[in-house]
């Protein structure tokens, strides 16, 4: 009996994960109505109540957006949502947690927050100035919460397995909506069609993109290799099916940096080597049967026919924001939301820069240093802990920011911050050596 009641205990967050997997895809699609949600929050209460770690909790908040088909087009089911988050994290924080750390990227995330309050001096409207500064200081608050509520005796395994549940959801998601439309496969990748509802196409694959280090970092520190090897392949299909070629260079170069570093880090290359090999042959009898619907080599025409040199639309955007950072250099031009205004009154469509950097002048110089001091405490931070996950979330940091981040607006949305903070504040935690 006690070995079972063991055996439950190793594997309690990989069935809570499951679980949520389980019930999110089918209500993603229409399989079970609204008593998805009473599920969720009951099971929420019931871990509150019993004190349960933060890692148990966090996934429910966290898959509930992916169950929504609309949600990207229903203010009401957004509220509602939002609303319902806030609350149990209040609850929790009253009930079981003690907020008193201050942390180590608390001092650069507040001079940022600062550089968002200086900005409204050129802001364009009282809405843009709160907007952008919302985006920034709600990251300080996020970053404070998970510093203070997560146990320093938690796995970073359990991180790395949360990512990895999630972007399954993700995989699912898209596979679903491309198996159950009435346009051929191939089709909607090459129109870039697929619209999960709850976020846009690009967007949807950023907790992909940050999974993929830790799906190595997994990998790397477990004997059991081949079960994540295979969940890799989950994690990278939705980006590949996007199209997106900021992505997809991404996903390039963290193969090219991962790979050499599981080979030198990893303590079983044995093991390694034999289910290496497996997984290949697992890949190998996948695309096998993919191509006997030509749907490998039609992909691949496909994505070579992208232009992956072709960044005009980028750079005329960057300009944009290198004239108006020039004209308010000190204070800048009234904060992360005010690109929006500034390239539509350029001429054109875009809704922000699509650059880290871009978007970071629209806090004027005071921004630029914040950031600065804030990208230089995060390698600080990493560089203080003992586990080899420091060397998994630079590459992570280094790719996101300064690859993904030179085209996409990823830096700044909250999705991503939220994630990011998430993964230095369980380092903090973790680390002995921490200020506070």
């Amino acid at each position: 009996m006690n070995g079972y009641l063991k055996t439950l205990k190793t594997f309690s967050f990989d069935i809570l994960m499951v679980l949520l997997v389980a019930l999110t895809f089918l209500k993603y699609t229409n399989q079970i109505g609204n008593i998805y949600f009473i599920i969720l929050v009951i099971m929420s209460l019931i871990l509150i109540t019993v004190k349960a770690n933060i890692f148990h909790l966090m996934p429910i908040a966290l898959v509930t957006q992916m169950s929504f088909s609309d949600m990207r087009d229903n203010k009401d089911i957004t509220i509602i949502f939002g609303s319902i988050v806030i609350l149990l994290i209040v609850i929790d924080i009253l009930k079981n947690r003690n907020i008193k750390k201050i942390g180590y990227l608390s001092l650069p995330l507040g001079l940022l927050s600062l550089s968002a309050i200086l900005t409204m001096i050129n802001g364009i409207s009282t809405y843009s100035n709160l907007v952008g500064l919302f985006q920034i200081f709600s990251v300080l608050l996020i970053y404070l919460y998970f510093l203070n509520t997560i146990d320093n005796k938690t796995s970073y395994h359990i991180l790395g397995k949360m990512f990895m549940y999630l972007s399954i959801i993700v995989a699912l998601e898209s596979i679903h909506f491309v198996t159950h439309s009435d346009i051929e496969i191939i089709d909607i990748i090459r129109m870039r069609g697929i619209d999960l509802g709850w976020e846009n196409i690009n967007i949807i694959i950023y907790v992909n993109l940050l999974t993929i280090p830790l799906i190595a970092y997994l990998i790397t520190n477990t004997k059991w290799k081949l079960p994540y090897m295979i969940a890799s392949v989950f994690v990278i299909l939705p980006i590949m099916m996007t199209l997106s070629r900021s992505s997809i260079i991404s996903v390039a170069i963290y193969i090219i940096l991962l790979v050499p570093l599981i080979l030198l880090l990893d303590k079983h290359k044995k093991l390694l080597i034999i289910q290496g090999f497996s997984f290949l042959i697992f890949v190998g009898v996948a695309l096998f049967f993919l191509e006997k619907d030509q749907i490998v080599s039609e992909y691949l025409k496909t994505l070579l026919d992208r232009d992956f040199n072709d960044f005009t639309g980028r750079i005329e955007l960057i300009d944009v924001a290198w004239v108006n950072f020039k004209d308010h250099p000190i204070v800048g031009t009234g904060g992360v939301f005010s690109s929006r205004y500034l390239i539509a009154d350029a001429g054109y469509a875009s809704i922000n820069y699509h650059n880290t950097i871009a978007q970071t002048m629209t806090l004027g110089t005071l921004g630029l240093v914040a950031f600065s001091f804030l990208l230089f405490r995060k390698v600080r931070l990493l560089f203080r802990s003992d586990d080899n996950i420091k060397w998994f979330i630079l590459i992570l940091l280094l790719v996101t920011m300064f690859i993904n981040g030179m085209v996409q607006p990823m830096y700044y949305y909250t999705s991503y911050m939220m994630f990011i903070f998430l993964i230095l504040a369980m380092i903090e935690v973790k680390t002995v050596k921490t200020d506070t």
